[in-house]
């Protein structure tokens, strides 16, 4: 039997949305918090900051990048994907 997040692709691109936005929340933005503990960067986690050019909170943004770059193919192109974006 066959998954729907395999067989529909709207499913499928909300799956990563949600996953990535996930993982965004539960990994990144602890690891932020502990590098700023430590004093090695100054950017604080789970930043309520609007970014440009919608306003948007900017965990937000992060999450909704991430999900930009899973849709990527691997590879060269992804890379230059990466690169464009300035992840």
């Amino acid at each position: 039997m066959r998954s729907v997040i395999r067989t529909n692709p709207l499913a499928r691109a909300a799956a990563a949305f949600f996953v990535g936005g996930l993982a965004a929340l539960v990994v990144h933005q602890p690891v932020v918090a502990l590098l700023h503990a430590l004093g090695s960067t100054p950017i604080t986690p789970y930043s309520l900051r609007a970014t440009r050019p919608w306003g948007i909170p900017g965990f937000l943004s992060l999450s909704f990048w991430a999900w930009i770059l899973d849709r990527l193919p691997r590879g060269w192109v992804y890379w230059v994907g990466a690169v464009c974006l300035d992840a």
